[in-house]
């Protein structure tokens, strides 16, 4: 058995989250389905979050652990599994790691990026992001952002009792004015 810690990019519009569920087309069940056409045998993934229905990631870290033979290098796995998945899903690293290896140990923060568009976007970033038409003070957006700054518990963010510990720390929040592109 073999391990490797990954970093994957998704476009997640036409994906119910990360986990694998029954029926919906998922990020988890894709990869899986991609390795298994792409190698012939089961791979175990776990993700060191999960991601919400159409939601994007750009550094998403995940372990993988499958029966691989010793002379297949992550550079090779990378180039066969990316031909395998969908142009919306890519593996950009990877790395042998040990079995005891925990990718939650390692993480030292999480970043969120939200987008909105003041103008209407062209087509092509239009999914990623939201549209608001409407005139919006920045310095008050800003302002307001400032709430969620610091030690907070955010359980009435939650949908279920699906985590026993919803306190967080939100170190900094930015807003950054990006003209359109037209």
């Amino acid at each position: 058995m073999r391990y490797f810690r990954a970093i994957i990019a998704y476009d997640g519009t036409n994906y119910h989250g990360w986990q694998a569920q029954p029926i919906l087309n998922t990020v988890q069940a894709t990869m899986v389905k991609a390795f298994r056409s792409a190698f012939g045998i089961a791979v175990s993934l776990r993700a060191a979050s999960r991601t919400d229905a159409g939601v994007h990631a750009n550094g998403q870290v995940i372990t993988l652990r499958a029966e691989l033979g010793l002379s297949i290098t992550p550079t090779k796995i990378i180039a066969v599994w990316n031909h395998k998945l969908p142009f919306d899903i890519t593996i950009k690293s990877m790395i042998e790691v040990t079995s005891d290896f925990n990718m939650h140990a390692y993480v030292i923060d999480k970043i969120y990026t939200y987008d909105f568009f003041i103008e209407r976007p062209l087509p092509t970033y239009s999914r990623f992001g939201w549209y608001y038409g409407y005139e919006i003070d920045l310095d008050k957006l800003c302002q307001a952002l400032k709430v969620f700054e610091g030690t907070h518990d955010f359980r009435s963010f939650c949908t279920g009792d699906e985590r026993e510990n919803t306190v967080r720390t939100v170190i900094s929040t930015k807003v950054t004015y990006i003209a359109a592109r037209r």
